[in-house]
């Protein structure tokens, strides 16, 4: 069972890691950027009636109207980031970690082996066979934190 210092350090932890987002979501900017050349293409000729622009003008600004709107389709359509999956680089550098924090008995092994768990999950259903070799000593302990959020989605507080 884990200490009650433990616990708070490895719950900080778990909540810390649910809350950092993925990546920038851009599809919302594609949309406003494609929507201005949308209006610009569409009142460049309109606002043309009235006002005198030299044929130039009207032909850079359709040309940066046409830019505008292909660029904004392109990027509302592409622009939502996936999280990077945890490569077995990551997951060794982490439970490197963790057995340094072990061995030396630093406080931060809670929220080292929070870490750990998180790669773990995000690479995948085949990646925590090997883990149990890498952490050697300290495996004991990460498995006392593994299943004590074992039923938690990521991120969520105690139930």
């Amino acid at each position: 069972m884990l200490t009650p210092a433990e616990l708070e350090e490895a719950e900080a932890a778990w909540l810390q890691a649910g809350g950092v987002p993925p990546g920038r979501r851009q599809q919302g900017l594609g949309c406003v950027v494609a929507f201005l050349g949308m209006a610009t293409l569409t009142l460049t000729p309109a606002i043309g009636n009235y006002v005198d622009i030299e044929p130039q003008t009207a032909y850079l600004v359709l040309a940066v109207a046409v830019v505008l709107l292909f660029g904004g389709a392109a990027l509302g359509l592409t622009g939502s980031r996936r999280a990077r999956s945890a490569g077995s680089d990551d997951i060794d550098a982490a439970a490197g970690r963790v057995v340094d924090a072990y061995a030396a008995g630093h406080p931060s092994l809670p929220a080292e082996v929070v870490h750990l768990i998180v790669l773990v999950r995000q690479a995948g259903p085949g990646a925590s066979g090997d883990v149990a070799l890498k952490v050697g000593a300290a495996r004991d302990y990460v498995q006392r934190v593994d299943t004590h959020f074992m039923s938690r989605p990521l991120g969520a507080p105690p139930a």
